[in-house]
């Protein structure tokens, strides 16, 4: 009997071992010094914007951020959130705030103020995912892994700034080279809990 236990307790000893996948992050978070003096009331989310997830996937993030900030704020989830700019004209402008804000870190004011009144929000939310990146396996000579590079803002649309975000790089790697390659949400997931535990309006 002792041995059959012995024998057990090895097999789970090993798989836990050989199983193991460890994992990179890095996260570079900016905060407006003067962010505890906006009064946030009420959010718009965003939906995530990405070239690499399936819509299940997509859909899954953003409501984990809805339900983050629906406990303390009343909350625009991502469908209302479309439909209200839609209704006021501002979708197309604020896709044009959005990649301006990538490409050059330019912050259009007026046009965050501009949507401020007219969907009566306080701030937007917006997350996108930069990329995902694979390297797949090649047995006993490269172990797989994927990453992922993660951006999450939040602006306000009463003072027309950049209150708060975070910059993340996450990497997913195998325990050996016989796995298959980490899926890109075993990546996202690495830094999108360490953000979610960070953000600021939750």
């Amino acid at each position: 009997m002792n041995k059959k236990i012995l024998s057990a307790t090895f097999g789970i000893i090993f798989l836990l071992i050989y199983s193991c996948a460890p994992s990179e992050l890095t996260i570079n978070y900016l905060v407006d010094p003067k962010i505890s003096n906006e009064k946030i009331s009420t959010i718009a989310l965003m939906p995530l914007i990405d070239n690499y997830l399936t819509d299940e996937e997509r859909m899954d993030i953003d409501e984990r951020f809805f339900d983050l900030l629906e406990n303390n704020y009343r909350v625009l989830d991502t469908e209302q959130s479309i439909e209200l700019l839609k209704q006021n004209d501002l979708l197309e402008d604020w896709k044009i705030f959005w990649n301006n804000y990538l490409t050059n870190q330019h912050i259009d004011k007026n046009l965050l103020l501009t949507i401020g009144k007219r969907i009566k929000i306080d701030a937007i939310v917006q997350g996108n995912v930069l990329d995902i990146s694979k390297q797949l396996p090649v047995h006993r000579k490269i172990i797989g892994e994927t990453s992922a590079k993660l951006k999450y803002s939040i602006f306000s649309t009463t003072s027309g700034k950049l209150l708060w975000e975070a910059n993340s790089f996450s990497k997913q790697i195998n325990a050996h080279t016989d796995q298959a390659t980490p899926m890109a949400m075993e990546a996202l997931d690495i830094a999108l809990d360490e953000i979610m535990d960070n953000f600021p309006y939750r």
